[in-house]
């Protein structure tokens, strides 16, 4: 039983928020605020908090080992650093399952992956090798390949080699640098990272539409959509008709502000641009009214 009488602290940040299935969603969380009380977790997403609820079912784990809520907070009070991933039930915001990593050595395991490449899509289908060197060495018999933020795990076939191997396709994710996880009995030991991209981001709300021409600058914005985690802040690209020039940009996470100066009253049009480390990009363009 999971039980917390007084609030409970945990230094993490919400890097993203993706649906792993339709019925839940899965964050990768680093850096930032959880408040874990009285069955709720309050969880902040780029200073914006997120109240989501766990019970007694919710799994916690910390480097792959399973600890309550109370044990997974009181991990942080030396100031370590934790990666969180977490799912939850979307409709009624119920957390599953949270496994939390340090930078805490801990045993590792040599992973063959195929395919072996930066950043996974959707739909791929990951093959997992443990050659039979390395199983030997690290004592494994049955073991089970872990996803971190996934309730069911993938076991790993013997083969008449001696090689295990096992093989999953992978979700609508969006993770970054999250590391394998090999489970033998009550051990676990850390494999290679992998990355996953669930798709290309896109451009949202846009503004201004109406602004006046008593303002020196005009604040412009457009948000963002779809997948964000490999956005590329340094890609945004604005072009403005009619004379104005922009003049300050601020990307952020899920929304980029930007200023402009406009010669006077008139219509106006912007185009908007910006692209992820995967090289693909998203387009926008809209008209704004200056008037007297």
């Amino acid at each position: 039983m999971l039980r917390t009488r007084r609030a409970s602290y945990l230094v993490l940040l919400v890097m993203l928020l993706v649906p792993s299935s339709a019925r839940e969603l899965s964050c990768l969380l680093q850096g930032g605020l959880i408040d874990l009380r009285y069955g709720q977790a309050s969880i902040d997403v780029g200073g914006t908090g997120v109240l989501l609820q766990w019970d007694e079912q919710t799994i916690f784990t910390l480097d792959g080992s399973a600890r309550s809520a109370e044990e997974l907070t009181s991990a942080l009070e030396d100031g370590t650093p934790l990666k969180v991933v977490a799912s939850y039930q979307a409709k009624s915001g119920l957390v599953s399952r949270c496994d939390a990593f340090s930078p805490a050595p801990m045993p590792a395991v040599s992973l063959e992956l195929t395919p072996w490449i930066p950043v996974l899509k959707p739909g791929q289908k990951l093959e997992v090798v443990i050659e039979r060197p390395e199983a030997e060495r690290a004592g494994l018999t049955s073991p089970i390949l872990r996803i971190p933020g996934q309730t069911e795990g993938s076991k790993f076939r013997s083969r008449p080699d001696g090689r295990f191997q096992t093989s999953l396709v992978v979700g609508e994710w969006d993770l970054r640098e999250v590391p394998l996880l090999v489970q033998e009995g009550r051990r676990t030991l850390r494999g290679k990272r992998i990355s996953v991209s669930a798709g290309r981001p896109r451009i949202g709300e846009t503004g201004p539409t109406v602004a006046s021409d008593h303002l020196d600058l005009i604040p412009g914005w457009f948000t963002l959509e779809g997948s964000s985690l490999f956005l590329d802040p340094g890609s945004v690209r604005l072009q403005v008709s009619g004379g104005a020039e922009v003049v300050q940009v601020f990307p952020r996470r899920d929304r980029v502000d930007f200023t402009l100066r406009v010669v006077g009253p008139g219509n106006y049009q912007v185009q908007a641009s910006i692209s992820d480390q995967l090289g693909r990009s998203a387009e926008k363009s809209w008209s704004f009214t200056v008037r007297p």
